[in-house]
């Protein structure tokens, strides 16, 4: 009685395996297609605003700022994308800012997507990244302002721990008063 039993449902493990695992193996394409898809932006996102924020570091007058902004972010995507293809790099300057758009399109293969229009054009990724243009300038005089206002504020802690409140005490290692260092940085701004 047994025999007969076992033989009765010997194939039903095979057929269900076969209606199954169609659907297992596109479930798992489509999270690893996500993880390219994610990747992909990730990569687009840096490039741009990378190459905007080196873009922003260029201040000498004739320089080509579009053009070397450009070249940089197409080098920076450069055999780094994973599904992406026809990339396409926008920039545009102007006196406050550089704005540097990389896109491309996100091609998923036909075999899992059952709609004609994402098999055939895809999935169009674009991504921007801002940066204000520097002076330079300005950057190492707010930097050395900064700098002496910590030189500054460290002084002043070493003199609170002391419990002293001469005029000692409010200078900082460069000798110069705390006060003169702030009023310095406010006039610059």
């Amino acid at each position: 009685m047994r025999i007969k039993n076992r033989r009765k449902y010997n194939g039903y493990f095979t057929v269900e395996i076969a209606l199954l695992f169609p659907v297992i193996f596109s479930v798992i394409v489509l999270i690893i297609y996500t993880a390219f898809l994610v990747h992909d932006r990730a990569v687009l996102d840096s490039a741009a605003y990378e190459a905007a924020l080196r873009g922003s570091a260029i201040t000498y007058k004739d320089a080509d700022v579009k053009g070397k902004v450009k070249r940089e972010a197409e080098e920076l995507l450069r055999n780094r994308l994973f599904v992406t293809k026809n990339t396409k790099v926008d920039v545009e300057v102007n006196m406050l800012q550089i704005k540097v758009t990389c896109g491309g399109d996100f091609r998923i293969p036909s075999g899992l997507v059952w709609t004609g229009s994402l098999r055939q054009k895809g999935r169009h990724i674009e991504l921007t990244g801002i940066a204000a243009r520097l002076n330079a300038g300005q950057v190492i005089r707010d930097t050395r302002a900064i700098k002496n206002m910590m030189e500054l504020g460290d002084g002043d802690k070493d003199s609170k721990r002391k419990s002293s409140h001469d005029d000692d005490s409010k200078k900082g290692k460069s000798g110069k008063s705390i006060t003169a260092g702030k009023d310095a940085f406010e006039k610059q701004h």
